[in-house]
């Protein structure tokens, strides 16, 4: 599908699975209607790239965070912006509805995590525990509790050692998190399972790896092997550092996408069997996520395109 005029940064599907959303470079949120490919809305008021996309539980409203560090709450039917939420000094990258609807959780490359109200858009509380951008936060403990993930360069030194990721596990009523670092390659991009179990990572070094991690014992479960079988037909080729990773809704499937072989793989996340391995993107792979069913794949890059595909 196409409407974007630059890079789509983010991907998902609508609570009843008829429409898409996507988002990304061109500072545009586009709804998109599955049976027609057509985009049936487009949301506009952002003055920066928006990185970051959540719907709300019951599928009524949307989230985003972009570059121009706000976060933004819209109808989604209407597609009407209700409010804008500020406070972030640099952009909103992750971004995580409370299990009610009734909060808003928001990661931003300014280090910190705040927690919003959704119905009044007051900020309820800043948290600067991290010191690097918080790239994924979810709710856990039925809402009670939140987790984030930053990551950094591990300089020993003045020698680059790779990447340390920090999981934050917060009990909101709470002033200090459990905190767990894990070493790790170079990463792109993070991504958290809903309910804040799992963490899938996505790295540049070494070459296509995928990493899921248990969040409570804060220890990498398995490496989720690519099995490439051949590049893709328009050349994408070279080096496979992965651009975007997702979990279903149920937590049991994940996807990655490639940067340079620009592929879309779906794992089991309990065994690691790769299930599927989908070639058409025509640039970078920069978003990926499921249906609500996990029947369907959703993808978006840096061809300006947001491709649909169904597991096999």
């Amino acid at each position: 599908m196409h409407g974007h005029d630059d890079s789509v940064n983010c991907v998902l599907f609508s609570g009843d699975a008829a429409s898409v959303v996507s988002a990304g470079n061109d500072s545009k949120i586009i709804v998109w209607d599955i049976r027609t490919g057509k985009a049936v809305r487009t949301l506009e008021g952002h003055t920066g790239g928006v990185g970051s996309l959540t719907l709300s539980p019951d599928g009524t409203l949307i989230a985003s965070g972009a570059a121009d560090n706000t976060v933004r709450i819209w109808d989604f039917q209407k597609g009407e912006q209700l409010r804008s939420l500020e406070g972030h000094t640099e952009p909103v990258v992750s971004l995580a509805f409370s299990p009610d609807g009734k909060k808003l959780a928001s990661g931003s490359a300014d280090k910190t995590a705040r927690f919003w109200d959704v119905q009044s858009g007051a900020q309820d509380r800043s948290y600067g525990g991290h010191v690097s951008p918080v790239k994924a936060v979810a709710y856990a403990g039925g809402g009670k509790e939140v987790v984030t993930v930053s990551y950094g360069l591990n300089v020993v030194g003045g020698s680059l050692q790779g990447g340390i990721v920090r999981i934050q596990k917060l009990k909101l009523e709470e002033p200090k998190a459990q905190t767990a670092d894990i070493d790790t390659g170079l990463l792109n991009c993070a991504a958290l399972s809903p309910g804040g179990r799992h963490l899938l990572l996505g790295t540049a070094y070494p070459q296509g790896s995928v990493v899921l991690v248990d969040v409570q014992g804060g220890k990498v479960i398995r490496n989720l092997a690519i099995e490439l079988q051949g590049d893709n037909p328009d050349g994408g080729s070279g080096t496979n550092w992965i651009g975007a990773v997702g979990f279903s809704s149920d937590g049991k499937l994940a996807a990655a996408g490639g940067k340079d072989k620009r592929d879309v793989y779906v794992w089991e996340t309990e065994t690691g069997k790769q299930l599927a391995r989908f070639l058409g993107h025509t640039g970078a792979v920069l978003a990926c996520g499921f249906s609500p069913d996990g029947r369907y794949v959703v993808s978006g890059g840096a061809d300006k395109t947001v491709r649909i595909w169904r597991r096999p």
